[in-house]
């Protein structure tokens, strides 16, 4: 039997364009992505992976296909929730007869459950299969929040619910989990941010729709915190956090898709009504994730490339022929050097304005320019013990950047 601890990827779903079915080839690829970047196990269906948005035919298709892809590489987990004792009863042996490691299931939600009738709900569910059960505490979508005790008695009741996912984001709520009753149910935390801080304190593990986005980070920071290496994990921790708070600041589905639009692993947009990425929301998050992830795709770049380039000749005070001259040199020089016009752009701009360009007068900061395609062809000398990862300013040895 495969051993449930560690990173979860709360999966996210993959749509047709219309949103009128659930994209498999995407889906396949996506899960297949997920597991070469060293998750150690999978949760579809979940929040994350817009399930009160799906048929029931459609949520049978979804494990099945995940299920089936993993091919016991690692656990699948798929969420078996429902509104209906019977329906979430039904997933649950769907799940099991399919080959899943366990299921996980949230309460019913919008008429919010007494603690009985939510006892009983989870108990029934586990009483219908065999495999293991994780209950997902999320109080803020179930109006019920299942304290310690609670979740511990449904352990004893139940043989089988041997995890719990807490959502609460109650620190101290997790860390009683952890440290009172770890020896009796597996304690896996889902608030992003609280990654970190939970692992540290001695939890099994984490299930996390940010999986989908930096999973090598944050499998990174499991093995070193599994290896007592607390502060290096820091170090990684601190690198995605932007990213984490990002996620739990409102618009958490769209936020994972646009992150995964970004880094070119597009999963498509929410299904409706969630409305996908936009404004001011998703301008934040491009900055965010230039940070928090090794790699940027050349859709984004491209696109940065516009916003870069208005912003160099603004700050260079060029215009006309000059500036198209200089866009000309940047293309000749990016198939010359092999460097994108976007990243060229990128490096140049930041050349500039790190000297401060909108001081001086056009002549001056042509001349600068120069300097910067200089450094360009210098950097192009270098080009073999170059990173294959893209431009970051705030992160020596992609290239050249040390000015």
């Amino acid at each position: 039997m495969l051993e449930i601890k560690g990173l979860l990827a709360a999966v996210a779903t993959p749509f047709a364009k219309d949103g009128a079915s659930i994209d498999e080839p995407r889906l396949r690829t996506h899960v297949e992505s997920l597991i070469s970047q060293g998750v150690h196990g999978l949760v579809p269906g979940g929040s994350t992976g817009e399930f009160a948005a799906q048929s029931n035919n459609e949520r049978h298709q979804l494990h099945e296909v995940v299920v089936e892809v993993a091919s016991g590489r690692v656990p699948v987990m798929p969420n078996v929730a429902a509104m209906t004792t019977a329906e979430a009863v039904s997933l649950a042996k769907h799940a099991e007869k399919i080959g899943a490691a366990g299921v996980m299931a949230v309460a019913a939600y919008y008429e919010p459950l007494d603690l009985a009738e939510t006892k009983r709900y989870f108990l029934d569910i586990a009483g219908a299969v065999s495999i293991p059960v994780m209950v997902y505490n999320l109080p803020v979508a179930t109006g019920i929040n299942l304290l310690p005790r609670d979740l511990v008695d449904l352990s004893r009741q139940a043989p089988n619910i041997k995890y719990v996912k807490d959502t609460s984001g109650d620190f101290s709520q997790a860390a009683q989990l952890i440290h009172e009753f770890g020896n009796e149910v597996g304690v896996f935390v889902g608030w992003d941010t609280m990654y970190y801080a939970t692992l540290a304190e001695g939890a099994l593990g984490s299930v996390h729709g940010g999986a989908n986005i930096v999973a090598p980070q944050m499998v990174k920071i499991f093995d070193l915190i599994s290896a007592k290496k607390n502060s290096e994990a820091k170090e990684v921790w601190d690198e995605i956090y932007p990213l984490m708070r990002f996620l739990t600041g409102g618009g958490y589905v769209s936020g994972v898709k646009g992150a995964l639009d970004l880094l070119g692993r597009s999963v498509g947009d929410p299904r409706r009504p969630i409305a996908p990425l936009e404004g001011e929301r998703k301008a934040e998050l491009k900055q965010i994730a230039r940070k928090a992830t090794p790699e940027m795709t050349e859709e984004y770049l491209n696109e940065d490339l516009r916003d870069r380039f208005k912003s160099f000749k603004e700050k260079a005070m060029i215009g006309g022929g000059l500036a198209t001259m200089v866009a000309g040199m940047i293309t000749s020089l990016g198939e010359f050097t092999g460097y994108s016009e976007a990243e060229l752009t990128m490096r140049i701009h930041d050349f500039v304005e790190g000297f401060g360009a909108g001081q001086y007068s056009g002549p001056i900061t042509v001349a600068m320019v120069f300097a910067g395609l200089t450094l360009a062809l210098k950097g192009y000398s270098d080009r073999h013990n170059r990173l294959d990862t893209p431009y970051t300013k705030d992160k020596p040895g992609n290239g050249f950047n040390s000015y």
